[in-house]
């Protein structure tokens, strides 16, 4: 079954005046029509057709998804997740990617060294000036750990001038679904007093697995601002390759941002393991058709952030980067 937003996740209005004196005198300029009606008529006749007319357009920009903010058909933004660059600076990772066409990045933090690097990146020139942008924090979380509660709190001070969304995955298994609801509860709504969004970060061997695993989260917290992401990784890993029609269709108005990478052919996944090289390769590697995945995306409407996982991919970045990007931007032609 689709999933559908709450009432409290859509957040539309719009308002409408007219203006009878104009209409008047509309009325009153055109004496040929004013033999055959009054001048009531006229401004009736005004009235039904301009309120007619803003509905359409009230109906036609009615966008039930979360991550319906841009016009539809503009190309995905894409991204790349800083962990694809062991060897590089925040700063050098910032420059070739920006040099080499894409929109921004994601980073990882997860210590204080880390922590840092947002602090770096949000000073670039190409940041500052909005040309390349920081589209999301991603965050593995130990929620028994009081340290990573203590750093979350720092990066939403950090981040709300820029209201960069935080990427969210729970690391801990053996814990109850409560904790896990109580957890991203008590986050999310720390994050709505600084306009900063969550977006939980499945992830196999955590807590949650999948995208679709996620939505009873959202669904029990009941916040404005927690959101998902569609990995394609994750999603194989899962098992569910062969469904992924059917997950990005229920899962869909609850995304704020996706990930791709190249992976083996449907089923060749192992599930648990630490050797993320079954699902996590460059395009120009890939045996499962990674194409299909982003056709479900524009499909369904999705034209938010499209990143590029890069975890771990064997030879140099700077080549599997920008082969990587010419792929998907032929996509997008």
């Amino acid at each position: 079954m689709c999933a559908t937003k709450s009432s409290s996740h859509t957040k539309l209005a719009y308002t409408r005046s007219c203006n009878l004196q104009a209409f008047d005198a509309i009325a009153n300029s055109c004496t040929p029509l004013a033999w055959h009606f009054s001048l009531q008529r006229v401004t009736q006749f005004a009235r039904v057709f301009v309120t007619l007319f803003l509905c359409v357009m009230f109906f036609g920009a009615c966008q039930p998804s979360a991550n319906r903010k841009v016009p539809l058909n503009v190309p995905n933004p894409i991204f790349a997740m800083s962990y694809g660059f062991p060897d590089f600076s925040i700063e050098e990772q910032i420059d070739f990617l920006a040099g080499s066409g894409f929109d921004g990045i994601a980073l990882h933090i997860w210590n204080d060294e880390t922590f840092e690097n947002l602090w770096r990146a949000q000073q670039k020139a190409q940041v500052m000036a909005g040309h390349f942008k920081i589209f999301g924090l991603y965050m593995p979380v130990d929620i028994k750990n009081s340290r990573h509660h203590e750093l979350l709190s720092r990066v939403i001070d950090a981040v709300e001038a820029q209201s960069i969304p935080l990427w969210v995955t729970t690391k801990n298994r053996e814990v109850s679904e409560s904790e896990i609801v109580a957890f991203y509860r008590e986050l999310a709504r720390e994050a709505a007093a600084k306009n900063v969004d969550i977006v939980i970060y499945p992830h196999d061997r955590h807590f949650i697995l999948s995208a679709e695993e996620s939505l009873k989260i959202i669904r029990q917290v009941d916040a404005d601002n927690l959101y998902t992401t569609l990995h394609l990784n994750h999603e194989l890993r899962k098992g569910n390759g062969a469904r992924l029609e059917a997950v990005v269709r229920n899962v869909m108005p609850y995304v704020k941002l996706a990930s791709l990478s190249g992976a083996n052919e449907l089923g060749l996944y192992n599930q648990g393991s630490r050797d993320w090289s079954d699902v996590v390769q460059a395009l120009t590697q890939t045996k499962f058709d990674v194409h299909i995945f982003y056709k479900l995306l524009q499909r369904y409407e999705y034209w938010g952030p499209v990143g590029y996982n890069n975890f771990g991919i064997a030879g140099d970045p700077r080549i599997h980067h920008r082969e990587t990007l010419a792929i998907i931007r032929s996509w997008q032609k």
